[in-house]
C-alpha cells in the first residue's frame, strides 16, 4: 500500500515536472519576433508593448531598443522615439538603423 503511494507521488511529480519544463519562458527575442509582426500589420500599440517587453528582458540589446523607437516613431510619439533610439546607439553605435530616424525626427521637430 506505501509503495503504491509512493509511486503514486512519484509519477505525479514527473509529471509536474515535465508540464513545467514543457512551457519555456519567453525570450526577448520571442518579444521582438512579435512586435516585428505587429509593426506590419501597423498596430503601433501592440508593437510598443512587445517591445517594451523586449527592453525589459534584455536592457543590454540595441535592437530592442532601436525596433522601440521606430514604432514609437511610427506612432507619433517623437521625444520617446528619439530617446529609445538614442539608447540603442548608445549600446552599438554600428547600428546603422537607429542614426536614420534619429535625424528625420529631428527635421520634423
Amino acid at each position: 500500500m506505501l509503495t503504491r503511494t509512493l509511486a503514486a507521488v512519484f509519477v505525479s511529480l514527473v509529471g509536474l515536472a515535465l508540464g513545467a519544463s514543457a512551457a519555456a519562458p519567453e525570450t526577448a527575442q520571442d518579444y521582438l519576433d512579435r512586435g516585428q509582426r505587429k509593426l506590419e500589420e501597423k498596430d503601433w500599440d501592440g508593437a510598443i508593448a512587445e517591445f517594451d517587453e523586449a527592453v525589459r528582458l534584455a536592457p543590454g540589446n540595441a535592437s530592442a531598443y532601436c525596433s522601440l523607437g521606430l514604432a514609437k516613431l511610427r506612432k507619433g510619439q517623437a521625444e520617446a522615439a528619439i530617446a529609445a533610439l538614442d539608447v540603442a546607439i548608445t549600446l552599438d553605435g554600428k547600428l546603422s538603423a537607429a542614426y536614420l530616424p534619429v535625424g528625420t525626427t529631428a527635421q520634423c521637430n
